[in-house]
C-alpha cells in the first residue's frame, strides 16, 4: 500500500480512532497505547504496545514510518490527542478532539463538509455514505465489520 499518501493513512487512523471510541471508548483511552522504537541508529521506527491499536494499525498494511507520520500529522493538526506521551515516542490515553469528532461527524451534514473531509484526508466520500458506510469502506477489514454497517456502531 505505498501508493497512500500520509494525508490518506491519516484519515483512515482518524475513523480507526473514532470506531474504537464509540464502541469502547473506556479500553481504548485507558489501555491501548502505542510506542514507537527507533532503535540505537535512529534510521528505522518500529511499532509495539498493548491492546488492540498497534496491531490493528499494522493490519492496516502500511509502513511503521508512515503510520508514525500519520499520527504525528494528527496530533498536529490538532484531530487526536495524547494526554501521556515521551517525546513523541510512547502514545497513551489516545482521544479525538472536539475538531476531530466534527470533522467525521460532519460528512452527515452537508456536501462541503464531505469535500473538507476529502481535502484533509484524501478519501473520497459518495453523496450516499454515512459514518458508519465510510468506516466499513475504509477500515471495515481491520476493526472486522464484515456485512453492511447500519444502525450503531457498538456491536
Amino acid at each position: 500500500m505505498a501508493d497512500a499518501t500520509i494525508k490518506e493513512i491519516a484519515g483512515k487512523i482518524l475513523l480507526y480512532v473514532y470506531y474504537r471510541c464509540r464502541t469502547n471508548a473506556v479500553e481504548f483511552e485507558h489501555y491501548d497505547e502505542i510506542i514507537f522504537n527507533f532503535g540505537s541508529t535512529y534510521k528505522k521506527v518500529k511499532i509495539s504496545g498493548k491492546g488492540q491499536l498497534p496491531r490493528d494499525l499494522q493490519k492496516m498494511g502500511y509502513s511503521d514510518n508512515d503510520l508514525y507520520e500519520a499520527l504525528k500529522l494528527l496530533i498536529k493538526s490538532r484531530h487526536i490527542e495524547s494526554l501521556r506521551g515521551r517525546a513523541g515516542i510512547h502514545l497513551a490515553n489516545i482521544q479525538l478532539t472536539p475538531y476531530g469528532y466534527d470533522v467525521i461527524e460532519g460528512i452527515e451534514r452537508s456536501s462541503e463538509d464531505k469535500k473538507n473531509f476529502f481535502t484533509l484526508f484524501n478519501i473520497r466520500i459518495s453523496n450516499n455514505m454515512n459514518i458508519d458506510s465510510l468506516i466499513k469502506s475504509e477500515i471495515g477489514n481491520i476493526v472486522g465489520l464484515g456485512g453492511a454497517v447500519s444502525g450503531k456502531l457498538g456491536r
